[in-house]
This record gives structure tokens, C-alpha cells and sequence, in this order.
């Protein structure tokens, strides 16, 4: 419960923190994520370093509880089963180095990046990919199960977040970051959610 807790506490500073930017001709279109902890975009920056901090967190222990109630296991010792079990190590690991990934990015932020921006654009690095493998890891389990929501959820993880983080890298516009944060949060939660409520 108090993980849940925490989780909605980073998702509600998170969405103040970009209302309030909003309000300070903040467009998406135009600012990268990372603007939202800049002094030059919003008068509270803060509230976005506390967020990164806070989701940086609570990730690190949800991985372990996805691990025992979301993961697909697979009876015997086939090859099959042992992707699978591959997939769910690479699945936590990526999991943790995104979120203390988060927690740097929190430290680092765009008013405290480092020279040149090295100790915040690395972090940020960090954070897309750990939580986007994590993801795919962790969703590629739900497509190997026999309910059909929780197949679709997986497809949806093993492909949107996968093809967003590409074309942000090939591209790195600011909408594109805006995008994978979307779909990362949007498969992020209900795993983080299923894997705390069973």
C-alpha cells in the first residue's frame, strides 16, 4: 500500500509540475521533460526533481514484486523456459538501473547537469533505457499468457515503448521524449499495480 501511495504521489507532482509549467508558456511541442526542472520554464522546479526522486525509489523494489506475480513461468526446463527466465533477470536488472537512473536525474537536473549537461543527459539515457527494456521484458511474459487483456497489454509493451525509444533516438525531438514518457508511464503503472495487488 504505501508503494502505491508514493506511486500516485509521483504521478500527481509530475502532472502539477506540468500544469504549473503550462501556465509559464511551457508546450511539449517545444521543451523536453527535463525543461520541467528548469527555473527558466517553471517557477517551481523542485516539484519535478522531488518526482524523479520519489519514482526512482519506489521502481526499484517493484521490480522484485513483478518478478513473483506478473512473471509467465513455464513448466520444465525447455529452451522456451529459460529465455523466459533470462528475460525476467534482464527484465528486474534494467528495472533498477532506470530507477536510480530516475533518482540521478532528480540530483542532476537540468540547473545541476554537470559540464555540458554530461551528469543529467547521462542519467536520462539511463532512465529511457532501463525502464523501456524493463518493459519489454516484463510484457513479453503477459504475451505468453492465455488471458486476452493481458496478451494485448503485452503486445502493446513489447512494441510502442520499443519503437518511441528508436525514433527518439534517431530523431531526439522533444515530442518524441514527451511520447515515450507516455507510453512508459502507461505500461509501467498497471504492471507496477498488478504486481503490488497479488
Amino acid at each position: 500500500m504505501t508503494l502505491l501511495v508514493l506511486m500516485i504521489a509521483y504521478l500527481s507532482l509530475l502532472f502539477i509540475s506540468l500544469l504549473v509549467a503550462l501556465e509559464y508558456d511551457f508546450n511539449i511541442i517545444t521543451h523536453t521533460i527535463s525543461d520541467l526542472g528548469n527555473s527558466l520554464s517553471t517557477p517551481i522546479p523542485f516539484l519535478f526533481d522531488w518526482a524523479c526522486v520519489i519514482a526512482g525509489i519506489i521502481t526499484i523494489p517493484y521490480n522484485f514484486f513483478i518478478r513473483k506475480s506478473v512473471i509467465y513461468k513455464p513448466a520444465g526446463s525447455s529452451l522456451k523456459a529459460k529465455i523466459l527466465h533470462s528475460s525476467s533477470f534482464i527484465g528486474i536488472s534494467c528495472g533498477i538501473i532506470g530507477g536510480f537512473g530516475y533518482i540521478c536525474v532528480g540530483v542532476f537536473s537540468l540547473e545541476r547537469a554537470g559540464p555540458n549537461g554530461t551528469f543529467h543527459g547521462v542519467c536520462a539515457a539511463f532512465v529511457f533505457f532501463g525502464f523501456v527494456f524493463s518493459i519489454l521484458c516484463f510484457c513479453l511474459h503477459a504475451v505468453l499468457r492465455h488471458a486476452y487483456i493481458t496478451k494485448g497489454f503485452g503486445i502493446c509493451g513489447v512494441i510502442i515503448p520499443s519503437v518511441l525509444f528508436m525514433l527518439n533516438f534517431i530523431f531526439n525531438i522533444p515530442l518524441l521524449e514527451w511520447l515515450l514518457l507516455f507510453s512508459i508511464l502507461i505500461h509501467i503503472c498497471p504492471l507496477n499495480y498488478w504486481a503490488v495487488i497479488k
